[in-house]
This record gives C-alpha cells, structure tokens and sequence, in this order.
C-alpha cells in the first residue's frame, strides 16, 4: 500500500503530465494555425503568380498543416477527458483514505504514550504536592511544636500544578472519546 506522499507523488505526477500535455498541444495548435495561414496566403500568391510549382508546394504544406492541426486538436481534446477511468478513481479514493487512517492510527498511538506519559508527570506533581504538604505539618507539628490553632502554615501549590493536571486529564478523555 502506498503511502500518502507516494499517493500524493502519484497524483500530482499524473496532473503535472496532463497539463504539460495540453500547454504542448495548445502550442502546437497555435503553431500548426499560422502555418496553415501562411500556407494559404502562399497558395493565393502562386494562383495569382500562375506559378504551379509554388502552388502544389503551398497545397502541400497546407494540407499536412491541415492535418497537423487536426491531430494536435483531438490530442488537446483527448487530455481534456479523465486522467483516469471511474473505476480507478474510486480506487485511488479509497487508497487515499486507508492511507491517511493508517498514518493517523501511528499519529494517534504517539499521542497516547505522550498523554500517559504527561499523566505520569502530573500524578507526580500532585505527589510532590501532598508530600509538600505532609513535609509542612511535621515541620510545624512535629518539630517545631507550634499547634496553636490558626497559626497552620499550609503548602501553596502554584496554579500551574492544578492547571497541568486538569489539561492532562482533559486531552485524556478527549483521546479516550476520538479513539
């Protein structure tokens, strides 16, 4: 199975030729048309001049010029149809799109370790918090024998603990919800 750049590769190949194919055409085209134009004016000269030879020359050029020009249109009217059948079509949609899902799901295990791996982290920041805080009331309690009530020194936790946490657990539910 291809993937994505390989598809787009493909893809973009396939237009790039189609469009080249009908500069190509479209310039031989207006090419092919001033040869016929000079070829009739050649024609009308050599009539006028009685000159048979210049005239069979000039019949000549604007006869292959004539169909010159008729090859170069059906090319530039062949490249105007579909690159591609219908059927091979519906196939490269549908290649496409297993493509984009296959990177997406490699996209999506990545994002799954990172969130397990931020969880981690943020269970240990709300670790170290209560540790804090534990570490504060034996200082106060226990070593410094200060019990009074009011006079508690708590642990501030800084706003960007609780905000890491609530993040963590909001892009988790929403993997746990897409996936």
């Amino acid at each position: 199975m291809r993937t994505l750049e390989q598809l787009e590769n493909y893809l973009v190949g396939l237009r790039n030729e189609n469009r080249n194919g009908l500069m190509e055409a479209s310039k031989n085209i207006a090419v092919t048309q001033e040869a016929i134009d000079k070829a009739q004016d050649e024609t009308a000269t050599a009539q006028v001049e009685n000159n048979l030879e210049a005239f069979n020359k000039a019949k000549d050029k604007l006869w292959t010029a004539s169909n010159s020009l008729d090859f170069y249109k059906r090319q530039h009217d062949t490249l105007k149809k579909p690159i591609v059948s219908e059927e091979e079509g519906r196939k490269l949609f549908d290649e496409i799109d297993n493509a984009a899902e296959l990177s997406n799901e490699v996209l999506y295990e990545r994002a799954r370790n990172l969130v397990n791996e931020l969880q981690t982290i943020s269970e240990k920041v709300l670790s170290n918090m209560n540790q804090g805080s534990s570490l504060y009331s034996i200082l106060q309690k226990d070593i410094l024998k200060d019990n009074r009530p009011g006079h508690t020194k708590e642990f501030k936790t800084r706003s960007n603990s609780w905000f890491l946490k609530e993040k963590v657990e909001a892009v988790s539910r929403n993997l746990e919800e897409e996936f």
